[in-house]
């Protein structure tokens, strides 16, 4: 009878998870067909030249290059392999984000069971995973993928240390290599050394021997290693908060994971770092050490009067802190927010565990169970339905940031970008305006907006933005460089120099820079001064093209033939599809009269760009100077694309 009730149970366990998976694809089924966005899906895919390299040096670079300042082999591969059977098609993408989600759902609910085998418990647990808000980011945004796939490799690793622990002795090498894996895929895998210390407890497992002490040194040696390698890929960064700020802004971030996930209101795709005022963090930052101060009263009054269920907190708050510590804020490691939903993707657990158990206990009766199962599951696969469009691009992923917060600069400053992007002037502009309205000492609002009124050619008020922009932060080389270019616009060169040398100062690692201080020299006709900061550029990157084609033309145009021969054949070599260089070869060799050089270079000119003008002129002055009939054709179709030098030549013989 009893092998009857277990096959019965297993066989409700079975149809449960089952449902879960099914309103789980209902609730994802239309995020399958999302476009690829650009908050990293064309970093991490697009335009990521790692998985496109189907060679063996390709496959090997997949598991050893540094990108994106990361080092994530895992996650590169499982993109490697998307690319293979999908190229840049996004539903493969998207399909396999969710898959990995699918089977994480199928691992939390094994973990849960293992963990406590109160079946609302595991259940509960299970589809509150599934279909939680927060893990909409993880799954419905590509770049996401290393949250997936590190969650997935991170609870094999957990399901098998609790083998060991039950004793299987072998699950201790499977759980050692899903943690390398978990790694692999994202530093969040970090804090698995600790847990395995915490389940020790739970299990009550003897932790005074030598085999324990060397055990949890190999699985601490690998966080370390790992560290040391993202160290070297320049990941960690520094910022401008101080330590009291980061403890701050870290009791906050705790208060706000707990909070969203026991009821997840007002979830937002961005949630910027705050301004300081006066020095000072918003109150709101202060006032979260209150709730820290409670809870950490309620485990001291729960070890008093209720052990068992401060042992139940206890094991739910440690597994949620070890996992959720890594995001903080504490130390900085770079990104543009402080606080992120797909960073309680695992960390969660340890919350709906406690719940589950409480909750568990509190109904009693299984009808009220199956009732608010059902419930829960409908009310969260409508909202996760619904909430997955925001993630259908990247304005409407910036849109629902705005919408959750009028006064996120980071969300309008990236829309108003992006519509930049997408030439929509008045959107872009209007998005700028808004940054500067409501964060009016944000350096990039105006800056952004300056590039933007540059680019179409409304100097004087880009002018203004730039100046303000310095103002705000005077190391900013791009807005010195755009002033440099107003004022060559405007004919002041000596303040376009001086603009152009005070980028220099700040930044003498951009060719451009160099390049665009040489060409002023060139309109001043001051060429020795052009070609020394040509060469300056040059230095930097030999390959830079611009350089070359203008110190080519300064060489022409000092007689200098060779020299400018030398440079036109560099970037030939490096790029033959330019029509001005082949032209301005051509020119070289038209002066030295061989003329059949000359005119192949103007023709291939021609093939390639047939609306430039100067070719066809050239081609004219040797047929009219070697009596080939055909110069008449080529000066009157130099004429008709705009060349008014031919007319002298047609007026005069051509009639």
């Amino acid at each position: 009878m009893k092998k009857i009730a277990t096959q019965e149970h297993q066989y409700k366990d079975l149809n449960i998870l089952l449902f879960i998976l099914v309103v789980t694809v209902i609730a994802y089924f239309k995020s399958l067909y999302f476009d690829f966005n650009l908050r990293d899906d064309d970093v991490y895919v697009v335009n990521n030249p790692l998985i496109k390299d189907f060679t063996l040096n390709g496959f090997i670079n997949v598991l050893t290059k540094h990108y994106y300042q990361g080092h994530l082999p895992a996650t590169m591969l499982s993109y490697y392999i998307d690319y293979f059977f999908w190229a840049l098609n996004p539903l493969g993408y998207h399909l396999t984000n969710f898959a990995i989600h699918f089977f994480n759902i199928i691992l939390v609910f094994i973990l849960s069971k293992k963990i406590v085998p109160k079946q609302f418990v595991y259940v509960f647990i299970s589809l509150i995973f599934a279909l939680h808000p927060l893990n909409i980011e993880s799954v419905a945004w590509v770049s996401e993928r290393k949250n997936v796939l590190y969650a997935f490799f991170f609870l094999l690793a957990t399901i098998s240390y609790i083998n060991y622990l039950k004793g299987s002795k072998k699950s201790l090498y499977f759980s050692l290599l899903f943690f390398i894996l978990s790694v692999l895929s994202k530093w969040a895998a970090y804090p698995f050394a600790v847990i395995t210390i915490l389940f020790d407890w739970y299990y009550k497992r003897n932790f005074l021997s030598k085999a324990y002490f060397i055990e949890k040194v190999i699985f601490i040696l690998i966080p370390i290693i790992s560290v040391l390698i993202h160290l070297k890929s320049g990941s960690v960064l520094e910022d401008y908060y101080t330590m009291t700020d980061r403890f701050f802004l870290a009791t906050h971030s705790f208060c706000f994971y707990i909070s969203k996930i026991v009821i997840p209101y007002n979830l937002s795709t961005l949630y910027p770092y705050p301004d300081k005022h006066n020095g000072f963090l918003p109150a709101l930052y202060y006032l979260s050490i209150i709730p820290v101060i409670a809870l950490s009263g309620i485990l001291i009054y729960l070890y008093k009067k209720h052990l068992n269920t401060f042992n139940i907190w206890l094991f739910g708050l440690m597994f949620f802190s070890m996992n959720i510590g890594m995001v903080l804020q504490i130390v900085y490691i770079g990104g543009h927010v402080v606080v992120a939903d797909r960073y309680t993707y695992i960390p969660m657990f340890g919350i709906l565990f406690i719940v589950a158990i409480h909750l568990n206990d509190l109904i009693q009766k299984n009808i009220y169970k199956t009732i608010i199962f059902v419930l829960t599951a409908l009310i969260l696969t409508t909202y996760v339905h619904n909430r997955t469009q925001v993630w259908e691009n990247t304005i409407s992923i910036y849109t629902d940031a705005i919408n959750k917060n009028p006064k996120n600069n980071l969300a309008w400053l990236n829309r108003g970008m992006l519509k930049s992007d997408m030439n929509d002037y008045n959107g872009a502009k209007s998005d700028l305006d808004s940054c500067i309205i409501y964060f009016p000492q944000n350096e990039k609002c105006y800056y952004n907006r300056g590039v933007l009124l540059f680019n179409n050619n409304k100097f004087t008020m880009s002018l203004k933005d730039f100046k303000k922009t310095i103002q705000l932060n005077s190391k900013n080389n791009l807005a010195y460089e755009y002033i440099g270019l107003i004022e060559l616009e405007n004919r002041n060169f000596d303040l376009a120099k001086e603009n152009f040398k005070k980028a220099i100062l700040i930044d003498s690692s951009l060719p451009r820079h160099f390049h665009k201080l040489a060409y002023t020299f060139e309109q001043l006709n001051e060429q020795d001064s052009a070609i020394y900061f040509y060469n300056k550029a040059l230095i930097i990157d030999s390959t830079y093209l611009l350089s070359l084609i203008n110190r080519g033309w300064v060489y022409y145009t000092t007689n200098n033939y060779t020299a400018a021969l030398n440079d036109y054949n560099k970037i030939i070599l490096y790029d033959s599809s330019n029509a001005l260089v082949y032209n301005n070869r051509g020119l070289i060799y038209m002066n030295e009269k061989n003329y059949k050089l000359a005119i192949d270079d103007f023709k291939k000119s021609i093939s390639i760009n047939s609306n430039l003008y100067y070719p066809y002129f050239n081609i004219a002055k040797i047929y009219l100077e070697t009596n080939n009939k055909e110069y008449c054709y080529y000066f009157n179709y130099s004429y008709k694309l705009g060349n008014n030098s031919a007319l002298y030549y047609i007026n005069n013989y051509c009639k």
